[in-house]
């Protein structure tokens, strides 16, 4: 990996990766994307390890099958989520998903970790994909950034 490309820059093997939980609780025998993924970058020597440590405590609806004003805010993920057991305080971690839409899921896990986490520094969230408006090419990384409202209604994401 080029080392002055971003996410060199950011996947490293100090990072611990916190995969983001799915939209309801999990099943026994269930797929976990996000921890999958987490799990194979890792792997790939592309972080120090993988912490499944944020659950979902109840369903919210699932993003990519809301309408628009119809999906979770990041205050509904926020209320949905809890922080288990994180062994070994990191200092570095960077929340995993498959998808990020707007970013709530994000904003609302992070916002939940800096409670069960004190010591330790989110440094940023990262997506395997992202959806987009107008579909160009299948390859485009990005560096962008996530905003929420400060009533965690409503949450844009750039690009």
């Amino acid at each position: 990996m080029d080392r002055d490309a971003p996410l060199a820059q950011l996947l490293n093997r100090t990072a611990t990766l916190i995969p983001m939980p799915r939209s309801s609780p999990l099943l026994p025998r269930s797929v976990w994307p996000a921890l999958r993924l987490a799990d194979a970058m890792v792997a790939e020597g592309l972080a120090a390890d993988v912490v499944p440590c944020l659950q979902r405590t109840r369903a919210v609806p699932k993003s990519a099958l809301s309408g628009p004003g119809e999906r979770p805010t990041a205050l509904d993920h926020y209320n949905s989520l809890s922080v288990g057991l994180v062994p070994g305080m990191p200092s570095r971690v960077i929340l995993i998903d498959d998808v990020v839409t707007q970013g709530a899921t994000f904003a609302g896990a992070y916002a939940r970790l800096q409670e069960g986490m004190t010591g330790a520094e989110i440094i940023a969230a990262f997506s395997l994909a992202r959806t987009v408006q107008t579909f160009s090419h299948a390859v485009d990384p990005c560096v962008g950034q996530i905003t929420c409202w400060p009533s965690g209604a409503r949450c844009t994401r750039t690009p």
